[in-house]
């Protein structure tokens, strides 16, 4: 106690002087502010309740609705697990899947976009692996809602190892609906009764990576 009522009237037992114990005072003032932001700064890192302006900006970005020009040219991953009506797994599907806008300077006519997809399925057991691609895309109808877009529209369906699965080789105008959500997911719903519900009873899950022209 003695020292400590020493050090804050500015004794020189301590500092060597006033002047020398008020800059020493100031600096552990300035100190202790800079610990206390990096404090925040690390804290601020790791949990974002309190980061509101990430809130902000996040919230804002995602309230704009999409349109055609956000979804032209789009790609991303298959990543999906087909379920049956007891919403038991029965197949494991990867691949890649992309949409291509063949019109030159196209703005405002959504006809041109061509939806392709290659696609591994394998069973949940590890068997049965066998592929498929869908080509030659005919949209017949895009409609947006807010961050919402639906692709209606038809394609040929090609499958490897057909005869061991019970399909045919092709099969051609299979209706196709797609839906992009936040420009970060997709669906990808083939015809169940045209594909004998091959891909069970869900939509084809993938993710959205970036544009096909990055």
């Amino acid at each position: 106690m003695v020292l400590l009522r020493r050090w804050l009237s500015g004794s020189t037992y301590i500092f060597g002087g006033s002047k020398c114990c008020v800059l020493n005072i100031l600096s552990l003032v300035l100190l202790s502010l800079g610990l206390g932001l990096l404090v925040a700064a690390i804290v601020g890192t790791f949990n974002h309740e309190y980061d509101y302006t990430r809130r902000i900006i996040g919230e804002s970005v995602e309230a704009v609705p999409i349109s055609l020009s956000d979804v032209k040219n789009l790609r991303g991953d298959i990543i999906s697990v087909q379920v049956d009506k007891s919403n038991s797994p029965l197949w494991i599907l990867s691949g890649k899947w992309r949409i291509d806008d063949l019109g030159e300077n196209n703005t405002t006519n959504a006809s041109s976009l061509k939806l392709n997809a290659n696609i591994t399925m394998v069973g949940t057991n590890g068997t049965g692996g066998h592929k498929h691609r869908l080509i030659n895309f005919t949209l017949t109808n895009l409609t947006f809602s807010n961050r919402l877009a639906i692709m209606n529209g038809s394609a040929s369906l090609e499958t490897t190892d057909n005869e061991k699965l019970g399909m045919p080789a092709l099969i051609m105008n299979i209706p196709i609906t797609a839906k992009i959500e936040n420009l970060r997911t997709i669906s990808i719903d083939i015809d169940k009764k045209m594909s004998n519900h091959h891909f069970a009873e869900t939509p084809i899950f993938g993710s959205v990576v970036r544009r096909a022209s990055d």
